[in-house]
């Protein structure tokens, strides 16, 4: 969706640009396709990479629904020229990255790694 967007907003900024158009085509892009890509992949990689447990929780969901909300209200204020809305939309992206680190490092647990001790029996020769 977000892609998709962006590209429209760019060909718009081309044949009639607007004081932020190219500031919205560029968030779009950006934090709409590429944060969005960040944190619907992150439970996948982090985990092998880091070799941590990432459980599902619903909480999850949250980081990212603010964050396509605060964008489409900075969007909405680029393009109406409207600062405020465009500040508050700024500012909840800020908070939407923000908490989906903090939602991800409190999700995430250690995971058990199984050790084999060797055992020696006694009375066995060699």
């Amino acid at each position: 969706m977000w892609l998709g967007i962006s590209g429209g907003l760019w060909i718009w900024h081309v044949l009639a640009p607007l004081s932020f158009s190219y500031d919205a085509a560029v968030h779009a892009l950006f934090l709409g396709f590429v944060m969005a890509m960040v944190f619907g992949h992150a439970p996948i990689i982090l985990p092998a990479v880091l070799r941590i447990g990432l459980p599902y929780r619903p909480i999850a969901y949250a980081p990212l629904v603010l964050l396509h909300v605060t964008l489409s209200a900075r969007i909405a204020g680029d393009l109406l020229a409207w600062e405020t809305l465009r500040t508050a939309g700024g500012i909840g992206n800020v908070v939407a990255v923000v908490a989906f680190l903090a939602v991800n490092i409190a999700l995430a647990r250690p995971r058990r790694v199984n050790v084999v001790r060797a055992t020696t029996v006694r009375g066995a020769t060699g």
